[in-house]
């Protein structure tokens, strides 16, 4: 007999399902609601020494390395690396022209070609899931503590009254007592929003009362770029129209919550969201022996075919 979590989980999924067939966004309160009670933000665990953590970050970042360095022996020569370095400076330079008063950074995205290690935070299917960069999950560690400590000090009398589309604050979630920086997606009614959790990828209906400015006794929280980056995986293609349950099931047992080492193919526009930033990448698992590409598991599991031979 299925567990409860599973069946909740079997339910996102058709939810999902059904809106990549019809190819909506989630926006409404129905479907949000849905996001809401089938995920829960990833908990950020505390670290009783944090130098011994950071030191184990260094550690695994190393391991990291060493098995990127036997996956890609080919070193770019001196031209492509200064012309990869230029265009990443010149992106950046766009980025922060285009970057509104009081916004967030953008984050720190990879040139095509370059390693990116991530954590598979969420996944809906191969072709949406969200990473957050290894490099800086320290930080976001960091900050998250942080919140958990100066939130609970602002009054709710500093709730926003009418909170706007792409503003930042930091929620309450009750499913799992945290607070978490949070973006504002919608009004939906005087009394409810729809925010976009910028570290995890999650949508949420919340009450307006939930929301707090951000602390100034948490500056990282105003200046860490989002930790959330929506990616596909690179060269796959469902075996038919579109992906089936237990597709989502099976990439979702492969990939959430694990270390990656990646190959950034493509840096494009979430055509959804256009604003945000859509990364295609090869996910490498180097925790064995042998690495397992993932687009490759599921093709040889018959859960995909390859694009690239179509």
């Amino acid at each position: 007999m299925l567990c409860l979590k599973t069946l909740i989980s079997t339910y996102y999924l058709i939810i999902v399902y059904e809106i990549n067939e019809t190819n909506l966004e989630p926006i409404s309160s129905r479907t949000v609601q849905s996001v809401v009670t089938a995920y829960q933000p990833a908990s950020i665990p505390n670290s009783a020494n944090p130098k011994e953590e950071e030191k184990d970050t260094s550690k695994h970042l190393e391991e990291l390395s060493k098995k990127k360095e036997r996956i890609f022996r080919t070193a770019s020569s001196g031209a492509e690396a200064r012309e990869v370095r230029e265009t990443r400076e010149a992106r950046e330079a766009c980025e922060a022209r285009e970057r509104r008063p009081g916004a967030l950074p953008p984050p720190a995205l990879p040139a095509p070609g370059e390693y990116y290690d991530v954590y598979v935070a969420m996944a809906a299917n191969p072709w949406n899931f969200v990473v957050q960069p290894i490099n800086t999950r320290h930080t976001l560690q960091t900050m998250m503590a942080t919140l958990q400590v100066e939130c609970p000090k602002i009054p709710e009398s500093e709730a926003p009254t009418k909170p706007a589309a792409g503003e930042l604050y930091t929620a309450y979630y009750d499913k799992d007592d945290s607070w978490y920086r949070v973006v504002i997606a919608s009004a939906v009614s005087a009394e409810m929003v729809s925010v976009y959790f910028c570290d995890f990828g999650d949508l949420a209906l919340l009450a307006a009362r939930a929301l707090r400015p951000v602390p100034a006794a948490a500056p990282l929280a105003r200046s860490l770029p989002p930790q959330a980056v929506k990616a596909r995986l690179y060269d796959v293609k469902p075996l038919h129209q579109d992906w089936t349950v237990e597709d989502c099931i099976r990439f979702q047992d492969l990939c959430v919550e694990q270390e990656f080492v990646s190959v950034c193919k493509e840096v494009g526009k979430d055509p959804l969201n256009p604003t945000e930033p859509l990364l295609t990448l090869d996910l490498i698992d180097t925790s064995t022996d042998e690495d397992i590409y993932i687009n490759k598991q599921l093709v040889t599991e018959d859960r995909a075919r390859l694009a690239s031979a179509s």
